[in-house]
C-alpha cells in the first residue's frame, strides 16, 4: 500500500509531498554534507516513512545534486 503522502511522477519514483519536501531542503541546505541516508535519520521522527530513494528522487526531479563533501572556506 502507497502511503498517502507520496506521489508517483512519470518516471515511476516515488516523491514526497510538499511538507516533506520542504522538510528534507531545509535539511540539506542547513547540512550540505549530509547525504540521503542521514537527511533520512534527522527527518525520521517527523517523517517515518522517507527513504534514501526518496530523498533521491526529490532531488533529481528537480534536477538538483546532493554534496559529496561542503564546500571549503578557505
Amino acid at each position: 500500500m502507497r502511503h498517502p503522502s507520496l506521489t508517483r511522477t512519470a518516471t515511476a519514483l516515488a516523491v514526497p509531498a510538499t511538507a516533506q519536501a520542504v522538510d528534507i531542503l531545509v535539511a540539506a541546505i542547513k547540512h550540505p554534507g549530509w547525504g540521503p541516508q542521514r537527511l533520512c535519520q534527522d527527518l525520521r521522527g517527523a517523517h517515518p516513512q522517507l527513504t534514501p530513494a526518496t530523498v533521491r528522487a526529490l532531488f533529481a526531479q528537480h534536477g538538483l545534486t546532493l554534496k559529496k563533501t561542503p564546500r571549503s572556506t578557505g
